[in-house]
């Protein structure tokens, strides 16, 4: 009762001075009462009934003016409407229910409270309003009593005003304010003039306050901060943990924090709907009007602060720097008014020491401030951003969006760790040190989400690197994109692979990872290569070249041409015959034929030509190319003559036949000179020498003289002179006809007759030459066989080829007439060939050639059958496909495919079998998408999120309490969860979208564990990363490893899951996804 003993003590000197004073007066007027309530007693200030602890009551005399005491430790309660003096000694828990007093009026304070132990209980609506100096409720510091406690809690209202320069709640003129806890009901806190909402009065500081419940409005008077310091006072010491905060600081106050002049003291908030405003030259949360920021700590809830004119929202007041800001959750919405920064320094301020490292944090500075950083004129101060997600805009006129105010300097900005930091103007100017990547306004945004008013963003953020390979080109590119962000998949401008077109991108060089093509999207999972994948163009290849394998003459032309027309005609390319170069050559057909002369070679030369150098208008080179001749070895003679009489008709290489009237003689001379000085001659049976006279003996009669010239490769050409002789002629047969011919194989058609000359005979493809028998009615008469003397009754063999043969046999009888038989022999197409091969599906390697037999292909996993198409050379053969008619399709399985074409002649015994190599790669794993939501603490079910985004909340504090998880595309798989729930522990699992944890029992999941099944489970891995409290973000876990806490009674507060192919990067660490106490 020493409080009340002190209190009586002062009423006494009142009521003396009183009676002094009504000495001289009458009438005289009544003093005012006071009355006591002890425990366990509630009291009507209204009635005056005085209700005790056994339910027996009394009624007071209870009038404006009173003072109500109660007792020390006492729980009473106080109901109805009188202005009365409320005083309670310590260890008080007082109810107020529906309780008015005014006191304003008559001075004093409404409702006092001292020493330690004190609760306040509300209960209906309560009004309190005290007079000049004195706070609204009085909880001070500093007395005899020493620090004041007080908490405020209910389920009521109430509306408490201070008086000239004290407090709403807390300190009054003369004393700093004591420690003040709200943790329930509705309080509305209005300071007087330089006092605080909540806190001190004037030139005092704002004491210990924590609101950890309820609606709170506070709002200073004067210069008064709406929670902390009265004018001229630092905020003190001030923490929100909980409840709905609206803090409006005077007219040069902070919202939270100092008042005019006063520093923002130290604010933490860690739970909460906090809004806070500042008055003129003021910050929202921070210092007043001239005040530094202090320390100010935000680790959760979510906040809102703005700034009066020429401060920042948090921090600084006008002129003043930033103090200490550290932001580790939550989210926190802040804007700077004018020149003022969004997070730092008021105008002409720096920054102070700004550390983010959590929360969402978005953050706008005045006019010529920054977002976060220095005021006008102020440099950035320290800045460190190492976690949360930031968005920073500069005021108009402003410098940097994180950095100093206009015309400021920098001094340090850092960006690490798992930040993620938004520059609407793309304005910072960056620190050694930072670690996180830029992505530059107007670049793509990969799925992130900007503030309503944003269009664009530069971005830092932790990053994969993102490697373009050009895999044998050239124009790789290493970029970098931000982590588990899908990215959009680039094309190939830039790349550049001489001979080649680009295909698409695959996370393996030789193609047999993932493929991609430009527009896909991607989740950056970790750092990932791709590859260009290039197929082969066509390039300038030679489609034949003319004199090839065969004869040619020796002087001519080679004659290239090329497999298309888009040869680039201003490239020369090198023609080289036997080594020398050729020149001269020219384009014809467009730009695919090239013909350029050869001269003086030497005959029956064997030659190469090699050919390299040209190119296509894709300025690709040909392979090189070559081919071989031999030149013509011809069996003709240049010139022919005798020594005596004329020889008819007049020399002409092309007749063979010749005769010369020149009786009467015994021998002759004759002159053959061959067209290939290298080729063989003989005339009449003897060797001779080329341009040099012969002399030939004459017998009497008629003589049919030969000159044979064997060419260098064995072919032969007759000349053949008929002479006279000096005898007597009379028994000259002249007969032409042949006596007989035949074939050793095949029948001629029509049969023989001397006076038929025209013959048909057919044999099988099996004969390749044919013996040809002959003899002449004319004994004498010389047989030419194509040009080659066949001898009377003799035989010689002809090489056929497929198809038709001509064969000439000539009759010459001894005066030089002449009868010709043409014969022909058609040797059957019995070829067991193909003249092409196709494939409905993949290219064959090597192309196609008759001669070639073996070939390969590959095809993708979804090509499961494919038609071969086969042709035989021969209309007449027949052609079979896996034993089968080549319509009909061929399955393929996954890996090598062995497909047999066998083509049978059309004598059904001839056979070549081609094969061809079919792979069937194996199937691409499918993308799965996963699709996840959660029931969340104070919201319940949000929106299903997919593949790797944040499913709940971060820096809120509110726990997950239940999950649903299912897949997007269920190729055979399926999807099982458990989850740990508090108090239960580990649930069994359950799967495919059902629900795992708990509804309405506000019980939360402290780990969870998720399984793929199904028969393509093992084709995919389900990785997992859980937000838990007190931890942040733990690393990944995967295929049914638990994730999270156990023991601890930490809950889990956002998720984020993924599904990936077998093989592919693992989104980030592994190492420690739980935690176990």
């Amino acid at each position: 009762m020493e409080n009340s003993i002190k209190k009586r003590i002062t009423q006494c000197l009142f009521i003396g001075i009183g009676l002094f004073i009504m000495v001289g007066l009458l009438p005289q007027t009544a003093l005012a009462a006071s009355h006591t309530i002890s425990d366990g007693e509630t009291l009507s200030i209204a009635t005056g009934v005085l209700t005790k602890m056994d339910s027996s009551t009394q009624t007071l005399t209870i009038s404006a003016g009173d003072t109500v005491e109660v007792d020390a430790g006492a729980t009473a309660s106080l109901t109805g409407s009188q202005n009365v003096h409320i005083i309670c000694d310590p260890g008080v828990t007082l109810t107020l229910d529906s309780v008015t007093s005014d006191v304003s009026g008559r001075g004093g304070c409404a409702l006092s409270f001292s020493g330690s132990s004190n609760t306040l209980i509300l209960s209906g609506t309560n009004t309190l309003k005290s007079g000049e100096y004195e706070p609204g409720i009085q909880v001070e510091d500093g007395t005899e009593e020493g620090c004041t406690e007080i908490e405020i809690k209910g389920t009521g209202s109430l509306n408490v005003s201070g008086g000239q320069s004290a407090a709403g709640i807390g300190g009054g003129s003369v004393w700093q304010c004591g420690t003040i806890t709200v943790s329930g009901g509705t309080v509305t806190a209005t300071g007087g003039n330089n006092g605080a909402g909540i806190g001190a009065g004037e030139n005092k500081d704002g004491g210990t306050i924590t609101l950890s419940g309820g609606t709170i409005n506070a709002t200073g008077g004067g210069d008064g901060a709406g929670i902390g310091g009265g004018s001229k006072g630092a905020g003190g010491e001030i923490s929100i943990t909980g409840g709905m905060v609206t803090a409006t600081g005077g007219s040069n106050g902070a919202g939270i924090g100092g008042g005019n002049n006063g520093a923002g003291g130290t604010i933490t908030i860690s739970g909460g709907t906090v809004a806070a405003t500042g008055a003129w030259q003021s910050a929202g949360i921070g210092g007043g009007s001239k005040g530094t920021g202090g320390e100010i700590s935000i680790i959760g809830g979510t906040v809102t602060a703005s700034a009066g004119e020429y401060a920042a929202g948090i921090g600084g007041g006008m002129e003043r720097n930033g103090g200490t800001v550290t932001i580790s959750g939550g989210t926190v919405t802040v804007m700077g008014n004018h020149q003022g920064a969004g997070i730092g320094g008021g105008s002409a301020g720096h920054g102070g020491t700004i550390t983010i490292l959590g929360g969402t944090v978005t953050a706008t500075g005045g006019q010529s401030g920054a977002g976060i950083g220095g005021g006008f004129l102020g440099d950035s101060g320290t800045i460190s951003i190492k976690g949360g997600t930031v968005f920073a805009k500069q005021g108009r006129g402003g410098d940097n969006d994180i950095g100093h105010g206009y015309n400021g300097y920098d001094n340090s900005t850092v960006f690490s760790g798992d930040a993620l930091v938004f520059l609407a103007n793309d304005a910072c100017v960056i620190s050694d040190g930072s670690t996180l990547t830029h992505f530059p306004k107007s670049g793509p945004l990969y799925g992130f989400s900007l503030p309503d008013g944003w269009s664009d963003a530069g971005i830092y953020a932790p990053s994969y690197s993102l490697l373009y390979d050009d895999n044998g080109g050239t124009g790789s590119k290493n970029e970098k994109a931000p982590r588990d962000k899908t990215i959009t998949v680039e094309d190939s401008s830039g790349l550049k692979n001489q001979g080649y077109t680009f295909k698409e991108w695959n996370t393996k060089a030789d193609s047999s990872g993932i493929s991609y093509a430009p527009g896909d999207s991607i989740i950056m999972s970790g750092d990932l290569t791709l590859y260009a994948i290039w197929t082969l163009e066509m390039a300038a290849l030679v489609d034949s070249i003319s004199p090839a394998d065969g004869i040619a003459p020796i002087d001519g032309n080679v004659v290239i041409t090329f497999n298309n027309n888009n040869m680039d005609t201003t490239v020369t390319g090198t023609v080289m015959m036997n080594g020398t170069t050729l020149s001269g050559g020219s384009w014809s057909n467009g730009s695919q034929t090239y013909t350029i002369p050869y001269s003086d070679l030497g005959y029956y030369q064997s030659c190469t030509i090699a050919i390299s150098g040209f190119k296509n208008t894709n300025y690709i080179t040909m392979e090189p190319a070559s081919a071989s001749f031999t030149t013509e070895a011809p069996a003709d003679l240049l010139n022919l003559a005798v020594n005596t009489g004329i020889l008819s008709p007049t020399f002409d290489p092309d007749t063979v036949v010749f005769s010369v009237d020149a009786t009467g003689i015994d021998s002759i001379g004759i002159t053959a000179k061959t067209i290939d000085p290298s080729a063989n001659l003989t005339i009449n049976g003897v060797g001779a020498t080329s341009g040099s006279e012969t002399n030939v003996s004459l017998d009497n009669s008629t003589n049919l003289i030969p000159i044979v010239v064997t060419a260098q490769d064995g072919s032969q050409k007759a000349y053949i002179i008929s002479v006279k002789g000096r005898g007597n002629d009379g028994n000259l047969i002249i007969n032409a006809n042949l006596a007989s011919l035949s074939l050793n194989a095949g029948l001629l058609s029509p049969g023989f007759n001397p006076g038929t000359t025209t013959y048909y005979a057919n044999v099988g493809s099996n004969v390749d030459a044919i013996e040809l028998t002959a003899s002449a009615l004319d004994e004498k008469a010389v047989m030419l066989l194509n040009g080659v003397i066949l001898s009377q009754g003799g035989s010689q063999t002809i090489p056929l080829s497929l198809g038709n043969n001509e064969v000439e046999l000539m009759v010459i009888t001894q005066d030089a007439s002449t009868k010709t038989y043409n014969l022909t022999i058609n040797r059957e197409a019995n070829e067991a060939t193909l003249s092409s091969l196709t494939l409905s599906q993949g290219v064959l390697s090597p192309a196609f050639a008759t001669a070639t037999t073996s070939y390969t292909t590959t095809v993708e996993n979804a090509v499961d059958s494919l038609t071969v198409t086969p042709t035989a050379t021969n209309s007449g053969a027949t052609v079979t496909v896996n034993g089968q008619a080549s319509s009909v399709p061929v399955n393929l399985t996954v890996g090598s495919n062995i497909i047999t074409i066998e083509v049978t002649g059309s004598d059904s015994v001839s056979t070549i079998t081609y094969t061809v190599e079919v792979t069937r790669q194996e199937p691409k794993t499918k993308e799965i998408g996963c699709s996840y939501q959660t029931h969340v603490e104070n919201i319940g079910w949000q929106g299903f999120v997919s593949d790797g985004e944040i499913s709940g909340t971060e820096g809120q504090s509110l726990r997950l309490e239940g999950i649903k998880i299912e897949l997007d595309d269920q190729e055979n798989l399926g999807i099982e969860y458990a989850s740990y729930v508090e108090n239960i522990g580990w649930q069994g699992f359950v799967s495919d979208g059902e629900i795992s944890g708990t509804e309405g029992q506000a019980l939360q999941l402290e780990a969870i564990k998720i399984n793929l099944t199904g028969e393509n489970a093992d084709k995919y891995d389900i990785y997992y990363q859980v937000h838990a409290q007190n931890f942040g973000w733990l690393d990944w876990a995967r295929n049914g490893e638990a994730a999270g806490t156990a023991g601890l009674g930490y809950r889990l507060e956002a998720i984020k899951i993924v599904v990936a192919p077998k093989g592919q990067a693992v989104p980030g660490d592994t190492q420690e996804p739980f935690v176990q106490s």
